[in-house]
């Protein structure tokens, strides 16, 4: 990720799970930046864009430490994989 701008937001998944009807949320560390409900999104695996998608929602979970979760629209937990990244969209270039 050398490559991309400091400020670009960018969120590591660490799991997944759908919710009927609503879409798939990841859980995992905020490791820079800021997302809003509404942003446009990319996936990345090994630094390769997988799909593109929306956050529809914020969540946070507090199991055994907070962890921060995003709801994205048109994927499935399926579609995603530990490590993957989501990327604001506005901040690739």
């Amino acid at each position: 990720m050398n490559d991309r701008n400091c400020d670009t937001a960018i969120f590591q998944i660490t799991d997944a799970f759908n919710i009927t009807d609503r879409g798939c949320v990841v859980a995992g560390e905020l490791k820079h930046g800021i997302f809003r409900m509404g942003d446009k999104v990319i996936i990345s695996r090994s630094g390769a864009t997988i799909l593109y998608t929306e956050i529809i929602g914020i969540e946070m979970f507090t199991h055994n430490t907070h962890s921060p979760s995003l709801l994205l629209r048109g994927i499935t937990k399926n579609d995603v994989k530990k490590n993957d990244c989501v990327i604001g969209i506005a901040d690739v270039g």
